[in-house]
Formats: C-alpha cells, structure tokens, sequence
C-alpha cells in the first residue's frame, strides 16, 4: 500500500495527466520512479472500478468507435514468440467508444488487435446501454419481424473488419452500422490523397450519417496528455498493467473533469451522471478514498476494471 500523503499522490497525479512521462514526473517532484508508478497504478485500478460501476444505462444516439496503437515494452517486431508473456508485449490496441453528442467515453478497452479483444468491447458497450428487452411477448409480440423492431443507437467505426460480426450478434435489429473506409492514393509526383468510401452494412441510415470524426479528434487528446500513447518518445509503457492504469485514469478524469470546448462542462455532466464537474481532489476522493456521496448503494464486490 502506498503511503505518501494525499496531496503528494494528487501532485504526481495532476502532472502525469498533464501528459508528464513518469520519470519527468519522478525528476519533478523528487519521488522514486517506483513511487510515482505505484500511485498512478492504484489509481487507475480504482478508476476502473469507478468507471465501470457508474457509467450504466445510457441513452445515446450515435456512438463513434475507433483504435489507437501503441507498444508495450517493445515493437511487434523485436518480441520473441518462445517468451510465455508474448501475449502482453509488442502492439497493442486503446479501443475507444465516443457518445457523439455528449462527447462521453462510455467504454474504452486496452488489448491486443484481434477478434476476442473487439467482441468483448463491443460486449461491454453494449452493457452500458439501455436496451429493450426482445423477449417481452407484450412489447414484442411479433417477434424479429421486419419493421417491427426500431433500433435504438447508430453505431460509426472505420474499416476494420472485426467490428462487424459482433455488432451483429450483439445488437441485432436495435443498431444501425456504417463504416468509413478510408485509402491513401498517391501517383508518382503527387501529394497523397485520401479515398473515403462510406459503407452502409445495417440499418435504414444515409451514408451522410456515418461519421467518425469526433472519436478521430480525441485521439488527438489522449495522444497529447496520455504519454504512454505519444508517438517517437520513451513514454511508452513497459507493463500492460501500466498501460491499463494510465488509460483507466485518463478516461476517468477526461469524463468527469474535463471541461470539454463544445460542451462547456465535462461529459459526465452533460450526460447526467452527475452532478457538475468534478475537481481531480473530488475525483480522488471518489475512487480513491471510497467516499460516494451520490452512489450509497454500490456493491464493492460487483466491480471491475474494464
């Protein structure tokens, strides 16, 4: 268990989600690299717990999904497949999810590109969400008929082929899928194009609707102020553990304390999960200290990270 004080915990916290590395953060305040690890581990477990706890039957329009790459302790390349933790190094994917009107961060995934990773982040998605139940014979008497069924959310992704079959499966007739599949063109002597193609694949929806823009340009914030995701330094993550504590704490402050240019006020507030925006202290506090003034009735056992 860490023992620095309180305010010692918040300062190295505030400077690692300035976009800090931890060994400028370590320089800067004194602490062992260790220490400032340690804190910011803890409080991205504690973070996921939180996110994961609170953030539950949502209403939302359209959802934006995309993926970030980075590298864990080395490139792709460089791993040996002999070494039993393989599986936990090399590229890795920040699957992120974006309500494109409150411009909240319902679910975000860290793991590798492949097929369980996106089924069990579209699975997770889709446990945040309201959704009707299909086998209410009063609600539904005429089944999965055609016509009958309204979806209930519009989801947007880029051209990877793994999302579709588990919003398929997962959603069914309640989600309207589209995709933008984008191409670089470049002819000798020229400057590179893009080729967007928009691809409708379920629903009723104009291709005009299908947009990721909006998960596109938070991309940019977290690579800003998420050092383990910059590209060309040496903030990159040497754990996974790491990765997901860094990304659980971003997400977590980035939804409840962020005061977003669009919205004015930050996204968790916007979306009615709570009551303003928070300070990292009140933030802190929350997950950190187990003080939930507004949640009384949480089960401590029933969370995890996501």
């Amino acid at each position: 268990m860490n023992v620095k004080p309180r305010q010692d915990r918040l300062t190295v916290l505030k400077l690692l989600l300035e976009g800090n590395s931890l060994r400028s953060v370590a320089r800067l305040t004194g602490f062992e690299r260790n220490t400032c690890s340690r804190i910011v581990v803890e409080f991205g477990h504690r973070c996921g717990r939180f996110l994961n706890r609170e953030i539950r039957d949502l209403t939302i329009r359209h959802v934006q999904v995309d993926e970030l790459f980075t590298f864990v302790d080395k490139h792709r390349w460089n791993v040996d497949k002999a070494d039993p933790l393989a599986e936990r190094k090399g590229e890795i994917a920040v699957y992120v999810a974006l309500d494109s009107d409150t411009k909240l961060v319902p679910v975000h995934r860290v793991g590798k590109l492949c097929q369980q990773s996106t089924y069990q982040f579209i699975y997770d998605l889709r446990g945040r969400l309201k959704m009707p139940r299909p086998q209410s014979p009063d609600e539904y008497p005429d089944g999965f008929a055609v016509g009958k069924i309204q979806p209930v959310i519009q989801i947007s992704s880029d051209g990877f082929s793994g999302y579709e079959r588990p919003i398929k499966s997962l959603f069914g007739p309640f989600a309207d899928y589209g995709q933008i599949v984008k191409k670089i063109v470049k002819k000798k002597g020229e400057r590179r194009q893009w080729l967007i193609r928009r691809r409708i694949v379920e629903g009723k929806i104009t291709e005009e609707d299908i947009s990721t823009s909006l998960v596109e340009r938070i991309n940019l914030t977290i690579r800003t102020f998420m050092r383990p995701m910059a590209r060309k330094s040496l903030g990159f993550a040497k754990k996974l553990e790491n990765l997901q504590a860094a990304a659980n704490a971003f997400f977590a402050h980035y939804n409840y304390c962020w005061k977003h240019h669009k919205i004015k006020t930050s996204p968790a507030y916007a979306a009615g999960l709570a009551p303003r925006r928070f300070s990292l202290e009140e933030l802190y506090d929350l997950v950190h200290e187990n003080t939930i003034p507004l949640w009384e009735d949480f089960d401590e056992s029933s969370g995890e990270s996501p």
